[in-house]
């Protein structure tokens, strides 16, 4: 190893406990920061390695699963009429589909030397993921259950119905003043109640989890099935989720050729709320700040002689119980991440191995709300969108190990191909009257929009890496890879990214002596890789479609096509260049370890969009401007104090620091750029 890699150790305990992997990256990775967009389930979350290093381009590590890569997108297109009028989406958790359990070991690759061999695709960091696979000869059943309570951290300090009086009293208002005689005539004439809205809004919320696995392995097969359950309730009314997870992993040995799938199958439904993630909300837009925002009354509704409720004009909006009654918000996703590999060994020191594998998400997702929270002019709102996503990798590998006295050789050549789709169509209504059966009033929306949208992208590479060791003292790595991706114009598609580390095992020397010390290695690296994270066709002209009134009649209207983009053919690779210096330590026969890393890495050709004034009548086009640098230290400490036959006790603990600086905003350094453009020519930055 010459790479920075950091090591996650996983606890089958806390492993049940958590519904997504990225609670096992949470402080168990040195460099990794890892950020829930809120507390609510299935809500968002944001992982960055060693800090950001891009503007508006994706800064989100790659994630590996069996060799799967992941599709992790979050975005929420529920369009841009009912969709946002009806406030801002909550971005939900793209790993939820992956089974805690199921997984033995996560390896985060953090310099440019370790992410190389992934090319663009690592540019942020890779995580790679290993799920389990038997490791005894007889089958094995396990099976375990648990349920988790979840309560609110603190409340938050509000004045109540009885301070709230006494501060009317204080400031004077008027007995015949509306807000006073709430507080006292319709509280005792039975119009509205005292509340606690905190109390009101939030509960215990209760977590039910089941997983059953069983394994097994011969002598030339092996395999595991594992199943899991789960139902999380938010501390929120009317949030939670369900998520079945179904895994088979098999490998199949016949003479020289090894054969596999690694297959999981997913299945979730959430419920979410508005405004858990988002600042600058009020009362209609947020159901948080309705909560704390709220006068301590609740308004008592009145019912008819079936119990419904009667509607009255004159009651209070946008208050929690409106939340509860009058929003909705839903997503359904079914996610099957198959995979199949072949291994053959052509000579025993040379392999061949070839791995499909392919990440499929179909999500539905829905939100309403009521004219009795949006209190705009478009009223009642709602949007239903399908998101279908699609990427497959196929990698094949030629895998060379052959040891030669005291030098051993050992390389990769391979040859990778990957490629995303996605689909999007919504429908979106405002102004809907019959609003109370909620998603379902979307049919009778007077005014509906209806679109679709899909998106493609490719990425071919090749690349090769040796690894030379001598004595099992010295090890130099080299990483070689080129990268070809269709976002790009035909001359700058293509890029090289080469990388290099090198490791000294100096406790091998034969002059070192120090009986405290197991093991010490010197690590240091260098390499470029690059980022492409930008939307596709930001190269080539796109048009929409619509229609418009003519002049003399403004109910005929005519179908027009306009362009909706400025491209530019210059764009090319946002590129990386780190640099890294580490040391890792063993003592006492492995009783403490220590891994320390320095690191200085800069992102040049910045891609992010150059914003033009509204008479350009197009949207912002994607630039190459402006540089980052990134530069922090790491340092990581595992002990074990107490290791006998009955107890163990384990001590582990990491720190970082990073500390991120914009070089540049544009090429001269300046703090804004500019954008010439004449017409017939190319745009000029």
């Amino acid at each position: 190893l010459t790479g920075s890699v950091s090591s996650v150790r996983i606890d089958e305990d806390n492993a049940a406990q958590n519904a997504s992997l990225d609670n096992l990256l949470r402080g168990n990775a040195a460099g990794v920061q890892v950020v829930s967009n809120s507390a609510a389930p299935d809500a968002g979350i944001n992982v960055v390695i060693r800090g950001a290093s891009s503007f508006n381009s994706n800064s989100q590590p790659l994630y590996v699963v069996d060799g799967i890569i992941l599709n992790t997108d979050t975005e929420v297109t529920l369009g841009s009429n009912a969709g946002q009028k009806a406030g801002a989406d909550e971005e939900t958790n793209g790993l939820i589909g992956i089974n805690p359990q199921d997984i033995a070991k996560i390896e985060v690759l953090k310099d440019a030397s370790a992410t190389a061999i992934y090319g663009s695709q690592g540019a942020n960091g890779v995580v790679l993921i290993t799920t389990k696979s038997a490791n005894k000869g007889k089958p094995v059943i396990n099976f375990t259950a648990g349920v988790d309570i979840s309560t609110r951290y603190r409340k938050k300090e509000m004045l109540s119905y009885s301070e709230f009086t006494d501060f009317l009293d204080m400031k004077g208002i008027s007995p015949d003043d509306e807000i006073y005689q709430r507080f006292t005539t319709k509280v005792q004439e039975g119009v509205y109640e005292p509340v606690d809205w905190q109390d009101w809004t939030m509960r215990t919320g209760v977590n039910q989890r089941y997983y059953f696995s069983v394994s097994g392995r011969s002598d030339d097969l092996n395999y595991r099935l594992s199943i899991g359950y789960r139902d999380s309730q938010g501390i929120v009314k009317n949030t939670g989720f369900s998520n079945l997870t179904v895994r088979l992993n098999m490998e199949k040995t016949i003479g020289r050729l090894i054969i596999g799938t690694k297959t999981s199958v997913s299945h979730l439904k959430s419920q979410l709320t508005q405004g858990a993630s988002y600042g600058n909300q009020d009362a209609a837009t947020s159901m948080m700040r309705s909560m704390i925002s709220s006068l301590p009354l609740n308004y008592i509704e009145e019912k008819d002689e079936n119990g419904n409720e009667v509607e009255d004009p004159d009651a209070p909006l946008s208050g929690p119980e409106r939340w509860v009654s009058d929003f909705d918000s839903r997503r359904i996703e079914f996610r099957v991440s198959p995979s199949i590999y072949a291994q053959i060994d052509i000579l025993p020191f040379l392999k061949f191995k070839s791995t499909f594998g392919a990440d499929f998400r179909a999500t539905e997702q829905g939100k309403f709300k009521s004219k009795r929270i949006n209190t705009t002019s478009e009223g009642s709102v709602g949007a239903i969108a399908e998101t279908d996503r699609l990427n497959w990798n196929w990698d094949n590998l030629i895998l060379l190990d052959k040891k030669i006295g005291n030098h051993t050789i050992s390389g990769t050549l391979g040859q990778s191909a990957s490629s995303y789709f996605s689909s999007v169509e919504s429908v979106e209504g405002i102004t809907i009257d019959q609003w109370k059966s909620k998603l379902e009033s979307l049919n009778s929306a007077p005014y509906t929009w209806l679109a679709y949208s899909e998106n493609h992208s490719q990425i071919l590479s090749f690349f090769a890496r040796a690894v030379y060791n001598y004595f099992d003292r010295y090890v130099l790595t080299a990483t070689y890879r080129i990268d070809g991706s269709s976002k790009f114009a035909a001359n700058n598609k293509w890029a090289q990214f080469p990388s290099f580390a090198f490791a000294w095992r100096i406790n091998q020397e034969p002059w070192f002596y120090a009986p405290v010390i197991s093991s010490m290695k010197l690590r240091l690296g260098w390499g470029m890789v690059g980022n492409q994270g930008i939307p596709s066709y930001q190269t080539i002209y796109r048009y929409g479609v619509d229609t418009y009134p003519t002049h003399n009649n403004i109910n005929n209207k005519v179908p027009v096509t306009y362009t909706q983009n400025l491209p530019n053919e210059n764009l090319k690779w946002e590129t990386t260049t780190q640099y890294n210096a580490g040391l890792d330590l063993s003592l006492w026969h492995g009783r403490m370890t220590l891994s320390a890393d320095a690191y200085y890495k800069k992102t040049h050709d910045l891609l992010q969009r150059k914003v033009l004034g509204a008479s350009a009548g197009v949207s912002d086009p994607y630039v190459n401007m402006g540089a980052i640098e990134n530069k922090g230290i790491e340092l990581t400490v595992d002990a074990v104090p107490v290791n006998t036959r009955n107890v163990e006790w384990t001590i582990s603990g990491n720190i970082s620091f990073n500390r991120n600086k914009i070089l540049s905003i544009d090429p001269s350094g300046l703090s804004s750029g500019y954008l010439y453009v004449d017409p017939g020519k190319d745009p000029q930055y």
